[in-house]
């Protein structure tokens, strides 16, 4: 009986010193700096999705709203070890056939500022200004008594960004994930049609198709996207 007491004190004191070396290693390992010592440089690489009215202002997919996907690259200068000037570009694509067909493509050249916690686990914010263009080829085919035909819808200005992401950090190394918004500020949009015939009383009419270029309406889309950075 009192070997099985002392046994159970010792496996009790022993797994007492695991949880506190872990929480020491945890705890260090959380403030120490992510960038390499006297690193003012990072570069990324990623994979970003954008979501939203933006990115299928004609709803030729039938739903409330589009998406593309796609690469990213990125530049950061830090000023200090928690402000950077940030430079990106995205490229995006998507192709449908549920409601008719499309193919889109996108892109976008932006920067801005990023505040980051200087830590191992670290959560960033950023805000900024980009150019954001987007053009989606599309067709509706004949079908009944529907009208039917193809055209282009191209959108394109300033957008303001904002970003809200948490990275983890390791030996110059981060592996980041993010949300962000972005809003057009400043808007063109148009909206070609290159072929259509009307069907029958009732269905879409030409204008109906193209009517989302004349409206006003501000367009945005919700960005996600996971980015691998290396600090030199």
């Amino acid at each position: 009986m009192k070997y099985s007491k002392t046994k159970i004190s010792l496996i009790t004191l022993t797994q007492s010193l695991l949880i506190t070396l872990l929480c020491a290693f945890l705890t260090t390992t959380a403030f120490a700096s992510p960038l390499n010592k006297g690193a003012s440089w990072s570069a990324h690489l990623g994979y970003e999705t954008d979501l939203g009215s933006a990115r299928d202002p004609g709803d030729r997919d039938g739903a409330m709203a589009g998406s593309a996907s796609g690469p990213s690259i990125g530049l950061q200068w830090w000023h200090q070890d928690w402000l950077a000037l940030e430079s990106s570009f995205i490229f995006q694509s998507s192709a449908s056939k549920a409601v008719g067909e499309y193919e889109q493509t996108a892109w976008r050249l932006g920067t801005s500022i990023r505040i980051a916690y200087p830590a191992m686990f670290s959560p960033h914010f950023s805000v900024g200004l980009a150019y954001d263009n987007f053009e989606s080829k599309w067709s509706v085919p004949s079908e009944a008594d529907r009208s039917y035909g193809s055209g282009v819808d191209q959108l394109n200005g300033l957008v303001g960004t904002t970003e809200l992401g948490l990275s983890v950090n390791y030996s110059g190394w981060a592996l980041s994930a993010h949300l962000g918004y972005l809003a057009y500020i400043g808007q063109q949009k148009d909206s070609q049609i290159d072929t259509w015939t009307e069907g029958a009383t009732g269905s879409k009419t030409s204008d109906d198709q193209s009517a989302w270029a004349k409206d006003n309406n501000r367009l945005g889309n919700i960005n996600l996207g996971l980015r691998l950075t290396y600090s030199f």
